[in-house]
């Protein structure tokens, strides 16, 4: 239940986003900007951004974002399921270690070690090195997601009433973009 008066019935981040178009507009932009516009210098598939966003919402705790992002991920990757792509995760060295950077960044900020960003960047990683861009850009995200997190929790908007609204809100994220929802 939300803690104050709004004029949408959506679930989460969505209905806080309606209610105030002046501020949900430029936050939608950076959702967009950050999950699904593509970048120089960034390599990395969308799914696995959406999946660093939505895994950052988990060390938040935020049920909304974690679940519409892993729904958000599955929709735009090759995996049949948020296991499989938990597995996929877990076994690429590079994705792995961006995650783990995005936890840091999120849950401590301030706190990531020029060895850290060094590692990311060793061109002898069983999966490749990251570039300067995509370790920027998942720090952004890891950020931008500890405010997206902190809204939602602080204002308070329920959650999704099924599994099956999430896939539906990730399937219309993946295919129109968050500025088409």
């Amino acid at each position: 239940m939300s803690k104050i008066r709004l004029t949408s019935t959506a679930p989460g981040i969505m209905g806080l986003l309606e209610s105030f178009p002046a501020i949900g507009t430029k936050m939608t932009a950076l959702a967009q900007e950050l999950l699904s516009t593509p970048h120089h210098g960034v390599f990395l598939p969308s799914w696995v951004l959406e999946y660093i966003a939505a895994s950052c919402s988990e060390q938040g705790k935020t049920e909304f974002c974690r679940d519409s992002h892993y729904a958000i991920a599955l929709a735009k990757s090759p995996h049949v399921s948020i296991a499989d792509m938990h597995q996929h995760m877990l076994l690429n060295e590079r994705y792995r270690l961006l995650e783990l950077l995005a936890h840091k960044a999120y849950c401590f900020p301030g706190t990531i070690t020029e060895a850290e960003i060094t590692a990311l960047q060793d061109d002898k990683a069983i999966h490749g090195s990251s570039t300067n861009e995509e370790i920027h850009l998942v720090i952004a995200i890891a950020c931008a997601f500890r405010m997206f997190n902190a809204y939602v929790k602080n204002i308070g908007n329920p959650v999704c009433p099924t599994p099956e609204a999430y896939r539906q809100i990730g399937e219309a994220i993946a295919s129109n973009g968050y500025q088409g929802v």
